[in-house]
């Protein structure tokens, strides 16, 4: 075996040797997510021509920190959101990111994620009722 075979070995050894073992990168020096708990604060039915159109829920966070208001359907299943500056989103099947629909009022929020008309109203529910009703 010559000189040139005998390194061109070595470094191919080496090379495979250095792609081995654990490694931890990190792409971003952001700090580590927090975990947020929140809890159900308030609840609407939402009525469209006197029928149950879906639900409204709001959460606020352990400590009086952020809030938002989770759009359901008449089967308690979460279909969007809107946040406390009135900006809603809509969860569509098999994305990974819910879809933006526009900012307003939390009522024209519900209206857009259920889409449903002008007409759409909220009437409170005790919390009490709503959480025997999703249980």
């Amino acid at each position: 075996m010559g000189l040139r075979t005998l390194i061109s070995a070595l470094l191919v050894g080496l090379a495979a040797t250095a792609c081995t073992g654990p490694r931890e990168a990190r792409l971003t020096e952001e700090p580590e997510a927090q975990v947020a708990i929140s809890e159900p604060v308030r609840a609407w039915e939402v009525l469209e021509d006197g029928l149950l159109a879906g639900a409204l829920v709001e959460f606020v966070e352990r400590g009086g920190g952020r809030r938002f208001f989770s759009v359901r359907n008449p089967h308690q299943q979460e279909l969007g959101l809107v946040d406390a500056h009135g900006r809603s989103w809509r969860y569509r099947p098999h994305t990974d990111e819910p879809e933006w629909l526009g900012t307003g009022t939390v009522l024209e929020g519900v209206r857009r994620i259920l889409g449903l008309g002008p007409e759409a109203a909220l009437s409170e529910v005790a919390l009490e009722n709503w959480l025997a009703a999703g249980s």
